[in-house]
């Protein structure tokens, strides 16, 4: 019997819950909640897989926007970058699926709402769900 190859994910800000497989089930969600200055953009999360028995990346996850923000602008794209877990496997290059908030210039509160389609069975699909607080900007040469 083949032994199982756990496979691994990063998402900056918000999953180290989904760095331990088996830890939620795939159709929980997640919460976050991130603060942003006006009129700037900020990395939400970061997602990714990787074979840990060889170190190969797989593709990287598709993410699908479920609740736009009305005061700013979710973007998804895909880049590449270095995985950190497991540890043998950090500085392999892997392809990245990026989640983006592009703030407005006026402050206030956003929701913003996201799934990621992993390759992984014990990962699965995941929910994410969170509010983004814009910020005024502070006034330069403070």
């Amino acid at each position: 019997m083949r032994a199982r190859q756990a496979r691994y994910f990063s998402a900056t800000s918000l999953a180290l819950l989904c760095c331990l497989p088996g830890l939620l089930r795939a159709e929980d969600s997640q919460r976050g909640g991130w603060t942003v200055g006006a009129g700037s953009t900020t990395v939400l999360a970061e997602y990714y897989e990787i074979q840990a028995s060889d170190c190969r990346a797989l593709r990287a996850p598709p993410v699908v926007v479920k609740t736009r923000p009305t005061q700013g602008k979710l973007v998804i794209n895909t880049t590449t970058g270095q995985a950190d877990k497991p540890a043998k496997c950090r500085n392999v290059q892997v392809p990245v699926t990026r989640v983006l908030y592009h703030a407005d210039s006026r402050p206030g509160r956003d929701a913003v709402g996201w799934e990621i389609f992993f390759q992984s069975r014990e990962l699965g699909t995941r929910s994410v769900q969170g509010t983004v607080t814009v910020t005024a900007r502070q006034p330069p040469g403070r």
